[in-house]
């Protein structure tokens, strides 16, 4: 069972307004796709003014991903230098950059690429198994991420169940190996091929996962991780044990941050 939340990223766009035609052909794609971008152009842009340069900080401020248009216009505009100054202040890894110089008609399509890219990198399929514990677990983690900006889908599946390893015969070991691996081409691995193109895959592995004990779990994540590495998937495993304390929330975030700026 699927169930998705969706966060809006939020795009701040970097450009010279002598670029307007060009940028909102950006800005357009960017709506399409949920990403609230802003772009302005005020008349009192041409003074130097403290008020307007405070305004633009917290506009910045309030927003989570940053494009620098760049173009000969831009990289002499006064305004875009003092943008881009503070914005890598702030985050610098979230700043992409963006060509729009000749050939941009031409060279949209690659444009495109670049956001989808970047969408990717801050879009997070984050897969818990069907048990409430799990869940709220996994609904804390959605509003922390959310917080930071990212776009979030949730998906919940069904968990199976598999006896504890030890003292297990060989043959119904293999029996419920055999199992899991059907459990994971059939549940997890499509939810991992989607992730490889649409965001980072980040799956929540606690005791609850087939009710299983620690060998198991420690089996899941291998065979997760390989699956992963082979599909050239973004991939943060959250492996739980007890409940999650702040710092280790602050952890799974930093985790999640590092592996979307790689």
């Amino acid at each position: 069972m699927n169930d998705t939340k969706k966060s809006n990223l939020s795009v701040f766009l970097s450009h010279s307004h002598k670029d307007v035609e060009k940028i909102r052909k950006i800005r357009d794609v960017l709506e399409v796709i949920n990403c609230n971008p802003i772009m302005f152009y005020l008349k009192c842009l041409d003074d130097d003014n403290e008020v307007l340069e405070e305004f633009i900080k917290k506009e910045i401020e309030a927003r989570n991903i940053f494009i620098y248009c760049k173009s000969k216009n831009s990289e002499e505009s006064i305004w875009v230098k003092k943008e881009l100054e503070y914005i890598r202040q702030l985050d610098k890894n979230r700043l992409y950059e963006i060509d729009i110089e000749e050939g941009f008609t031409h060279s949209l399509p690659n444009i495109l690429m670049e956001i989808s890219k970047l969408l990717r990198r801050n879009t997070i399929i984050l897969c818990n198994f069907n048990h409430y514990e799990d869940k709220t677990i996994a609904n804390n983690i959605t509003q922390k991420l959310s917080e930071k900006g990212y776009h979030i889908e949730n998906v919940s599946i069904e968990a199976n169940y598999a006896p504890t390893i030890k003292n297990l015969p060989t043959w119904e070991f293999q029996k419920y190996k055999t199992a899991l691996e059907v459990y994971l081409e059939n549940n997890i691995y499509p939810i991992i091929q989607t992730a490889t193109t649409k965001g980072i895959f980040v799956p929540i592995i606690s005791p609850h996962l087939f009710n299983c004990d620690n060998q198991w779990a420690s089996m899941i994540i291998s065979k997760i991780a390989h699956f992963c590495e082979t599909r050239n998937c973004l991939y943060v495993p959250i492996q739980i044990n007890s409940n999650i304390s702040e710092e280790f929330l602050a952890d799974i975030l930093d985790k999640i941050y590092l592996k979307s700026i790689e």
